[in-house]
């Protein structure tokens, strides 16, 4: 009765988490673009097309999940997120001077979170580019 309620909307994100778990990844993906079409709430949006993004990322879809993010207006709460999924595509298709650049802006939103700022330090690191590991080293 109450399709675009966040109750649905959360159910429907637990749903997906549960799919991915039992392996049946199409579950998954219809629920979160369910939640991407519908959601009233940007955060949910934003949760659902993020998941989608790095199951799709996962499977090598890298087109779609460029097409996914295209046009997503960066807020606050998200834009380290999707600065790092950027940089995981860059990275998976061998554009590793893209990748950096994009670690690099995820790095700038992660400065507050630790283990964010670690892992995305790693990343950038494991690129192999010692012009941007001695640059992100003396930040």
């Amino acid at each position: 009765d109450f399709p675009a309620s966040p109750y649905t909307t959360q159910a429907l994100l637990k749903l997906a988490d549960l799919a991915v778990v039992a392996h049946n990844h199409d579950v998954a993906e219809k629920h979160w673009q369910w939640v991407i079409a519908h959601s009233e709430i940007s955060g949910f949006t934003h949760v659902a097309r993020l998941r989608l993004a790095k199951l799709w990322l996962a499977d090598n879809k890298n087109s779609q999940v460029q097409q996914l993010i295209a046009g997503v207006t960066l807020q606050d709460g998200f834009a380290l997120a999707y600065q790092e999924l950027l940089g995981d595509v860059h990275y998976q298709q061998g554009q590793l001077q893209s990748a950096a650049k994009y670690y690099r802006s995820a790095l700038g939103y992660a400065l507050a979170l630790p283990s964010a700022n670690e892992r995305i330090q790693l990343k950038l690191d494991d690129l192999g580019l010692a012009h941007d590991a001695a640059v992100e080293k003396s930040s």
